[in-house]
């Protein structure tokens, strides 16, 4: 069932389709108690493997001047991300009692094969951490929409409705 999830969600063109095809079925699996299954560590450490790799070619052809370029920038993000994601993992950890490790591994920023894998490496469960990495990409999919729109409608208001509002920071051109 998991092969053919994942096949599905990857013909459906979603992101990361295979995993997270594969992911929605192993989930469904267990929810009904259909599955209790779990991989062993020799086939589950090679998977890691190929993930962690296919990570690292993602950066294949980046030349060093763009790394430079944009350090800062990454930087203040990975600090403001880790800040409010620690936050909330404390947060947590304080209402469940919950493993803190766990909950900020879980809730920290990065890409779902990245985190699953870590969390892996830390002796945390890989489906509690991708589950969270999923629960995140798709709230972040409800609420940036939601916020733009509500942002482009403010500065509608306040520019007036004729008026564009201007991504690159230009003023446009008038007649």
């Amino acid at each position: 069932m998991c092969c053919g999830t994942g096949l599905l969600a990857a013909r459906l063109r979603l992101p990361g389709g295979l995993i997270i095809g594969a992911l929605a079925g192993s989930a469904t699996l267990h929810a009904f108690s259909l599955s209790n299954a779990v991989l062993p560590p020799v086939l589950l450490v090679p998977a890691f493997v190929v993930l962690g790799a296919s990570v690292g070619v993602r950066f294949l052809g980046t030349t060093l001047g763009a790394i430079r370029s944009y350090f800062f920038a990454s930087l203040g993000a990975l600090l403001v991300a880790s800040a409010v994601s620690t936050a909330f993992a404390l947060l947590a950890a304080w209402l469940t009692g919950d493993d803190l490790g766990k909950l900020v591994t879980a809730f920290a920023p990065g890409a779902l094969e990245a985190m699953t894998a870590l969390g892996f490496a830390l002796g945390y469960d890989p489906a509690f951490m991708s589950a969270h990495h999923l629960f995140r990409f798709a709230g972040l999919s409800v609420v940036l929409p939601v916020a733009a729109r509500f942002m482009f409608a403010a500065v509608e208001e306040v520019e007036g409705p004729d008026r564009k509002p201007q991504l690159t920071g230009q003023e446009p051109h008038t007649k």
